[in-house]
């Protein structure tokens, strides 16, 4: 489980998710996820937290207008998303 959740906070961090600026890290970067309940879940929610960045989760049953709502409201940089839900984001 630990390795899973040190690679994806490595591939958050090689997309800028907590990039280091002037030798402080920047927090307050936000990560959505939407999908069904599953483990991702949990490694994506230790990976964010482990690069001083905030966790969003949405609810799976909101409609597309909600989640735009939410996801431009929250300020979210990366968004992980279900291949179920895709359709809601395009």
């Amino acid at each position: 489980m630990q390795e899973r959740i040190e690679h994806l906070a490595a591939l958050l961090h090689s997309q800028g998710i907590g990039l280091h600026v002037r030798e402080q890290v920047v927090d307050g970067d936000r990560v959505a996820f939407l999908t069904f309940n599953c483990p991702d879940f949990l490694f994506a929610l230790f990976a964010t937290a482990s690069l001083g960045a905030i966790f969003v989760p949405l609810n799976f049953r909101l409609t597309a207008a909600e989640l735009e709502f939410l996801i431009c409201d929250a300020g979210v940089h990366t968004l992980f998303v279900g291949p179920e839900h895709a359709p809601l984001i395009e």
